[in-house]
């Protein structure tokens, strides 16, 4: 079995010979797991598909595909396709409490309107900004979103698309914890596994155990870094093996002490390495802060407010902050591990 990496998506191969097969091109392939020759190349991803069912295997939807041509022999047919090794997920676990370790989503929170899909983004590094739909916030755009206001799930009509500025347009008073508010129990996620009820976004207790008061070393696995150019937050896992030749200051309030190249971040995520990029806020149609990561808890605080973790330059980083529900924030949703 050979581990072939591509983007930071680790890709299972694994030699299977047989005489060549005719070529079929299939665009709507998925597969978890599928034997393949040596040598085969993979140029590039469209992220959202469809399930199918092939060569005697039943792949689940991860929400993969390639458009040029990796051949899986063995079948009838010489296939076009790409493996996520996991659903979804990034392989580090993290404490949340003293009895709870959790995986994160291998990417921030993307919703699009056009045909009610939810998933996440591709890297982790990966953030719209002042893109996509993050702004026009259409009902109908084919464009992904990826800022919310606090409980937009889209149930009880909260609409991820709400643009509204006053609180009683969203869930308030409310702790959206292991209820339909919360955007992983209520949806399902495209490329994490496809089925309702199997993410959440963590507690406020839970993010500051994480971060700051509760995790052995909690403050030494945490720190504010650059990642192929883009700011953000690094988060270690409890157990997490350095890379060779790595430099690493921890809590430290600057992005340019902790620098790392796409090729090292690999390594690292490969490890279990979490990074939020700080992607700003959105207050009605207009982007904020763009150099700030806010990222929702499900924990509320009064009428008007509810809990986010912040991270910048000047303030560092805050596991506890509070903030209008009607911001719309970042979302990195996480599973338990079973």
């Amino acid at each position: 079995m050979k581990k072939l990496f591509f983007f930071g998506v680790t890709l299972l191969i694994a030699t299977f010979a047989m005489a060549q097969a005719p070529t079929v091109s299939v665009s709507k392939a998925i597969f978890e797991y599928c034997e393949t020759t040596e040598g085969d190349t993979i140029l590039e991803v469209d992220p959202l598909q469809f399930p199918l069912t092939f060569c005697g295997y039943n792949f689940t939807n991860y929400g993969t595909k390639v458009d040029t041509k990796v051949n899986a022999r063995g079948c009838d047919s010489i296939v076009s396709y790409i493996v996520r090794q996991a659903p979804g997920e990034v392989n580090g676990e993290f404490s949340v409490s003293a009895t709870v370790r959790v995986k994160f989503a291998h990417g921030n929170l993307r919703y699009r309107a056009s045909d009610n899909t939810w998933g996440f983004a591709i890297h982790q590094y990966d953030y719209l900004g002042n893109g996509g739909n993050n702004l026009s916030l259409s009902p109908t755009s084919s464009s992904w979103l990826d800022m919310f206001g606090y409980g937009t799930s889209g149930y009880g009509g909260h609409s991820p698309c709400n643009a509204s500025t006053s609180y009683q347009d969203y869930p308030h008073e409310i702790n959206i914890n292991n209820t339909q508010y919360d955007w992983g129990v209520r949806n399902a996620m495209y490329n994490g596994g496809n089925q309702a009820n199997q993410w959440r976004t963590l507690t406020k207790s839970e993010w500051e155990y994480l971060l700051s008061s509760g995790r052995t070393n909690a403050t030494q696995k945490r720190s504010l870094a650059t990642v192929s150019g883009v700011y953000g937050l690094v988060i270690l896992p409890d157990n997490f093996t350095w890379p060779i030749s790595f430099s690493w200051s921890p809590t430290t309030s600057s992005y340019g002490t902790n620098v790392f190249t796409l090729a090292q971040w690999n390594a690292m995520e490969k490890n279990g390495a979490v990074f939020l990029p700080a992607c700003g806020y959105r207050n009605g149609t207009e982007r904020l802060d763009t150099s700030t990561g806010c990222y929702w808890s499900s924990s509320y605080k009064d009428q008007d407010d509810s809990y986010y973790v912040s991270f910048n330059t000047s303030d560092g980083l805050k596991a506890g902050n509070d903030r209008f529900v009607y911001r719309a924030l970042s979302v990195r949703l996480v599973k338990n591990v079973q």
